[in-house]
């Protein structure tokens, strides 16, 4: 048994509503770690606020609709754990919802829309309603000790929501203690951050403080304004990719030029297409699954060398994989930088971690670039880059510990909870109000 279970602990749950996969799992605390004796990430990371994980699942089929069913789905999986394996875990404190978007935490609505949400989702409130849908009032008052017959409104206030990058970054200060000043960068269908400043996370005073990747970039279509290493046939590359990308409109609705424009996930692939549009093709070939391009097949692209094939044709694959990873690495590193340098020379970070759907064989290249030109255009120039895995790893525990975290917007009346019950519940007239807003152009 997990010496936490033992203890005068307390259980939590999250979950991360991905665009592509959803992840559950939950954590056991202390009950040190509702007080820790500070009002920073630190004083928490050292109260045990990490957690001890006592239930994980993964759910890789989501294809982003029937999102809250499939959400219940992951979250009974693990209180059935819970329940079988750990049943003094049980009831938990709450759970934390980690998603894409721009959310309002206090009234727990989608503010932007995120993934399949539309804006002005109860996010709180539609999961409950799903949830006492499937297994029923009773059980799901048990799950969250409150009285059978409780009203629902009561079990809402024990959900609270996050957008995904700043719950990555929560959980990346826990982990890691000497950290205080940091940017966890989520790259994926769009950019963006999570931002830790004196061991407090921002928010804004509209929880849109993280929204990144829609700062204007204003990139030269002549790559020789950034290095003058190219051929003639590169350079062309790098011209048509900066003017198709920043023509277009943002995913945000409005105007090119923003930053993720030309440094998510999108435009690396179609880099990667107008760099070797025929070893795109092989890779779809090869791999199968979806007839478009996608990041996943450069995930998976060694995969290619361990199908029975000619020598000659896996080492030609190799090389054309080795060659088209360093040129993609080389153009993409540009914007990149440019844009972790700004976020460094406005905040004066002292670390930046780069996460999100990136594949592993570029990212092994992109720490050749990026450093340099970073050190370049950051005033302080000491500046620690780690280029880490998928988010999805980690995005749900950041979930889990808003429980725990007094930097949380809500979280001065979280740590007063002793037991579940003390944070103000959305009411049906906040959506009514958060929807006057969206009318008025707020």
């Amino acid at each position: 048994m997990p010496p936490l279970l033992q203890s005068n602990g307390f259980t939590v749950i999250g979950l991360h509503l991905g665009r592509q996969n959803i992840q559950c799992g939950a954590l056991r605390f202390p009950s040190s770690a509702r007080h820790p004796g500070g009002t920073s990430l630190v004083s928490v990371a050292r109260a045990g606020g990490t957690g001890y994980e006592i239930a994980h699942y993964v759910d890789t089929n989501y294809d982003g609709s029937a999102a809250f069913e499939r959400a219940v789905d992951l979250f009974l999986e693990t209180v059935n754990e819970l329940e079988t394996k750990w049943p003094e875990s049980l009831p938990v404190v709450g759970l934390g919802i980690a998603m894409p978007g721009v959310l309002d935490p206090r009234r727990r609505l989608v503010r932007f829309s995120a993934g399949a949400m539309n804006a002005g989702t109860g996010v709180a409130d539609e999961f409950v309603e799903c949830l006492i849908e499937r297994t029923g009032k009773a059980h799901t008052c048990r799950i969250f000790g409150q009285p059978e017959g409780e009203d629902s409104s009561q079990i809402t206030r024990q959900i609270q929501i996050e957008n995904d990058a700043t719950a990555v970054a929560r959980a990346w200060v826990l982990q890691h203690r000497d950290v205080s000043d940091c940017a966890c960068l989520l790259v994926g269908e769009g950019v963006g951050a999570g931002l830790v400043v004196g061991g407090r996370l921002l928010y804004g005073g509209r929880f849109s403080a993280g929204e990144v990747g829609h700062q204007v970039m204003e990139l030269s279509d002549s790559f020789s304004n950034y290095d003058t290493r190219l051929d003639e046939a590169q350079a062309d590359i790098w011209t048509r990719w900066v003017r198709g990308r920043q023509s277009r409109h943002c995913l945000c609705g409005r105007t090119g030029r923003h930053w993720e424009m030309v440094s998510n996930g999108d435009a690396l692939v179609e880099l990667f297409q107008m760099l070797d549009g025929d070893l795109c093709r092989n890779l779809i070939d090869c791999l199968a699954g979806n007839s478009s391009l996608m990041l996943d097949h450069f995930e998976r692209a060694n995969e290619i060398l361990k199908k029975p094939r000619p020598p000659e044709v896996l080492a030609d694959l190799k090389e054309r994989l080795d060659s088209v990873t360093m040129e993609a690495a080389r153009l993409f590193a540009v914007p990149l930088a440019i844009g972790i340098s700004n976020l460094i020379n406005v905040l004066d970070l002292g670390q930046v971690v780069l996460l999100g759907r990136i594949p592993a064989l570029l990212k092994e290249r992109l720490q050749v670039y990026v450093p340099p030109i970073v050190r370049q255009r950051t005033l302080s120039g000491d500046v620690n880059l780690v280029f880490h895995g998928r988010a999805k790893e980690i995005a749900w525990r950041g979930a889990a510990q808003i429980f725990v975290d007094p930097t949380y917007v809500e979280g001065a009346r979280l740590r007063e909870m002793a037991l579940p019950g003390g944070v103000e519940s959305p009411s049906k007239g906040s959506k009514k109000a958060f929807q006057g807003e969206v009318n008025q152009g707020r």
